[in-house]
């Protein structure tokens, strides 16, 4: 919906062969964050961005972009993919902020309830397994307390050698495997 390289919205600076952002308007930072092309930059913003915006105003412009209206110059088609991509982008940016800096919403009651009432309100009807995850997340964060999950399938059987065995005898897919769990437990 933007021009991509308006130079009174945003100043990008090509480096090794590849453009990135070195300045924007908040509006249009925003909207980088928000797009599947700059994945990259969102824990930097997340980092930064409170030097330059408050925790509200970053929570209601992502409000809007989720409740952005149909342009006009836009075919429905067309603008049923985008908005779709759009609201997926946004709660992926607000799972991040909600685990990586909860104490925005810890320091801000009033925000931890609109985050939680646009959650209920605006998410769930129209992306139910995003609601529950964002839902899931913060009630963790909340209580310091993880909230239980249940696998669904049984993990499958180990493929191991019959014998003692050095590691390059263990099936690849196996390691694999044991490398997931791993990180699963410290992950989680």
């Amino acid at each position: 919906w933007k021009t991509k390289d308006d130079p009174s919205e945003a100043l990008f600076e090509e480096i090794e062969g590849e453009k990135l952002l070195s300045a924007a308007t908040l509006e249009r930072l925003v909207d980088e964050v928000v797009s599947p092309s700059q994945h990259r930059i969102l824990f930097e913003f997340l980092l930064t961005y409170q030097s330059f915006c408050k925790p509200p105003t970053l929570f209601n412009m992502l409000v809007q972009r989720f409740n952005k209206s149909k342009p006009e110059d836009m075919a429905p088609e067309l603008w049923q993919k985008a908005q779709t991509l759009l609201r997926f982008r946004i709660t992926i940016v607000l799972k991040k902020w909600i685990g990586e800096f909860w104490h925005d919403f810890e320091d801000d009651p009033n925000l931890h309830k609109d985050m939680e009432n646009f959650v209920k309100l605006s998410i769930e009807p129209v992306m139910q397994k995003a609601a529950v995850g964002l839902t899931t997340l913060m009630q963790k964060m909340s209580t310091g307390v993880e909230v239980q999950k249940t696998l669904l399938d049984k993990a499958p059987d180990s493929i191991l050698p019959k014998k003692v065995f050095p590691i390059t005898n263990v099936h690849p897919l196996e390691i694999a495997r044991q490398l997931a769990i791993i990180e699963y437990e410290l992950y989680r």
